[in-house]
C-alpha cells in the first residue's frame, strides 16, 4: 500500500511538469491567433496631473500582449517644458495563459509653471512576425508655481557665519598638503638620480677599451710604442680584477711563475699567449723595440680572445655573487 502511494507521487512528480510545459507551449502557440488588446487612451501620472515645480512625475502604461510579443524599446516625447528624468523602465508584470501584462514607467520633471501640452510615449514591440510600434498619448500638466513665502525667501550665495574662515582653513590645509608632496617627489627624484649605477663587471670594460684601442690605431691617432703600453695595462689589470692575481705588482718572470702553478685558475689554453704577450711587451717597453702595426693588432686580438675565454657563465656569475654575500 505505501509501495503504491509512493509511485503515485513519482509519477505526479514527474506528470506535473510536463503538463506545465504543455500548457506554457499551447498557450505560447495560441498567442499567435490573437489580436493586440485595444491600448489605453493616456499613459497614467503619478501621482497627480498637477504638480508643483521642480517635484518629478511618475508616466506609467500597462499593457497586455500575446505572448509571442514583449516591449523592446520605450521612446518619450516629454509635454511642452518639461524633461525626461533617466531612462525609462519596463517591467515584467503577470502571467496569463496565452498573454503577459508589462509595466513601463517613465520619469519627468517640469522646468516652469503653467499649463503643458500633451507629449507621447512609444513602445516599440519585438514579435517572431514583424515589429510593431505602440504610440499611446501622455495627458497635459498642470504645473504650480513654489509655494514660498516672502519671509522665507534668501539672497542667493549668502555665506553662513564662520563658513568664510572655514573655507580659508581648508585652502591652507590644501596648500600645505600639494607643498608636503612636491617636496617629497623632489627629494625621490633627486635621490632616485643620485644614486650610483652598479659596477659594470671587468669583462665588459676591458672588451670596449679593447674595442676602442683598435680603433685609435687603425686611424693613427696613437703612437704605437703608447698603445702597446696601454695595452699591458689593460691585460694585467683586468686578470688582477678577474682572478684577484698580483698582476700589476710582479714582473713579468714572476707573474709567468705563478702561472705554471696547477693552482692558477687561468685556462690552460690562454697561458702561451699571455707569456709571448707580455715578454713582447717587455722589449718595447724596457729594450725600446719599435713595434709593428700588424704585430699590435694581433696582441689586440689575442687579448680580446683571452677574456672572452675568461668571461665567466651565467651559473658562474650567481656562484660568485652568493659567495660575495
Amino acid at each position: 500500500m505505501k509501495q503504491s502511494g509512493k509511485n503515485l507521487l513519482l509519477i505526479a512528480a514527474a506528470v506535473v511538469p510536463v503538463l506545465a510545459a504543455v500548457v506554457v507551449l499551447a498557450g505560447y502557440g495560441w498567442s499567435f491567433r490573437l489580436p493586440l488588446p485595444p491600448m489605453p487612451e493616456s499613459a497614467l501620472i503619478l501621482p497627480s496631473r498637477e504638480v508643483e515645480l521642480g517635484t518629478p512625475v511618475t508616466v506609467e502604461l500597462d499593457l497586455r500582449l500575446p505572448l509571442h510579443m514583449r516591449p523592446r524599446e520605450v521612446r518619450l516625447t516629454p509635454p511642452e517644458h518639461t524633461v525626461q528624468n533617466g531612462a525609462a523602465e519596463i517591467r515584467f508584470d503577470a502571467y496569463h495563459w496565452s498573454s503577459a501584462n508589462w509595466k513601463i514607467r517613465a520619469r519627468l520633471q517640469a522646468l516652469r509653471p503653467g499649463e503643458t501640452a500633451a507629449g507621447t510615449i512609444a513602445v516599440a514591440l519585438s514579435s517572431s512576425e514583424k515589429p510593431e510600434t505602440l504610440t499611446v498619448a501622455i495627458p497635459p500638466l498642470t504645473v504650480l508655481p513654489l509655494q514660498t513665502g516672502q519671509d522665507d525667501l534668501e539672497l542667493a550665495g549668502m555665506v553662513p557665519p564662520g563658513s568664510q574662515a572655514s573655507g580659508r582653513k581648508l585652502q591652507w590645509i590644501a596648500v600645505a598638503v600639494t607643498a608636503v608632496v612636491l617636496i617629497g617627489l623632489f627629494l625621490w627624484l633627486r635621490r632616485r638620480r643620485e644614486a650610483p649605477a652598479p659596477p659594470r663587471p671587468p669583462w665588459v670594460r676591458t672588451t670596449e677599451a679593447l674595442e676602442q684601442l683598435r680603433t685609435e690605431v687603425r686611424s693613427h691617432r696613437i703612437h704605437l710604442e703608447t698603445a702597446f703600453v696601454r695595452l699591458t695595462d689593460l691585460v694585467r689589470n683586468y686578470l688582477e680584477e678577474r682572478y684577484r692575481l698580483p698582476a700589476s705588482v710582479r714582473t713579468t718572470d714572476e707573474f709567468l711563475e705563478d702561472l705554471k702553478s696547477p693552482d692558477t685558475p687561468l685556462p690552460a689554453g690562454d697561458k702561451p699567449f699571455l707569456g709571448e704577450f707580455l715578454e713582447a711587451a717587455d722589449l718595447v717597453k724596457f729594450a725600446r723595440m719599435p713595434p709593428d702595426e700588424e704585430q699590435l693588432l694581433r696582441a689586440v686580438d689575442g687579448a680580446e680572445k683571452l677574456v672572452e675565454h675568461t668571461t665567466p657563465s651565467p651559473l658562474e656569475r650567481q656562484g660568485e655573487e652568493v659567495s660575495r654575500v
